[in-house]
């Protein structure tokens, strides 16, 4: 399967770093280019995007089968909270995520 990890890095590099292990194909995406050194070591095909951006979201490769978002809120102010919430919506319609 082909897997987009948004936000691949606490949690999401060990996932991404599993579902390898397992035999996916597994893209991580990171908001700037400073984390892709890390998920290419890993294994991982990087990503940079800022998610709150629907110009990123467009350049994205497509499709995926499964997309897990592993973003963090900690420490952000209500405005970026607000912001994820109106880029989760963004990236659902983009990717067209079906639900199961």
């Amino acid at each position: 399967m082909r897997v987009l990890i948004i936000g691949c890095g606490y949690v999401g590099l060990p996932l991404g770093v599993e579902l390898l292990r397992q035999g996916h194909a597994v893209s991580g995406l990171r908001r700037s280019a400073a984390g892709a050194a890390s998920l290419q070591s890993a294994g991982l095909h990087p990503l940079t995007a800022d998610i709150t951006r629907p110009g990123d979201l467009a350049k994205l490769p497509l499709p995926y089968d499964w997309i897990v978002n592993t973003i963090s809120d900690k420490a952000v102010s209500d405005k970026a909270v607000s912001d994820k919430a109106v880029s989760d919506k963004a990236v659902s319609e983009r990717m067209k995520i079906r639900k199961r």
